[in-house]
């Protein structure tokens, strides 16, 4: 949970071996999403966001978030699947995909979290 994480951890909402976090949200039922809707306080948050956002207010020194998650992805796009051997390590980022409303989110909770180490131009 967000408030056993000390300064001294790595928080991350994923790896490359997990699903993307929206494609696990969608992949949970009514019933499944209940315990964390109660956790967030929020009948329905948007996801990834809550947990991004979630993740950037941790104590931990450094915070990791997937490009696919930044970017809002689903199953479709996930890096790998373990115990598989093909189909795994295709997904590829395009800057194209970084569109000005997603870094601007993206900018805007970094700072409100303060995990600006430098200026941002």
């Amino acid at each position: 949970l967000p408030e056993r994480i000390t300064p001294e951890s790595v928080v991350y909402t994923g790896t490359h071996d997990n699903d993307t976090t929206l494609g696990w949200y969608l992949s949970m039922s009514e019933e499944q999403r209940r315990p964390l809707h109660a956790y967030l306080h929020q009948e329905d948050p948007e996801m990834p966001q809550a947990l991004m956002e979630m993740a950037l207010a941790s104590a931990s020194e450094l915070a990791i978030i997937p490009m696919q998650d930044i970017l809002l992805l689903d199953s479709l796009h996930r890096m790998n699947i373990p115990g598989t051997v093909e189909g795994n390590w295709q997904w590829r980022f395009d800057w194209e995909q970084l569109q000005p409303e997603i870094i601007k989110w993206l900018c805007a909770n970094i700072k409100k979290t303060n995990r600006v180490q430098h200026t941002l131009n």
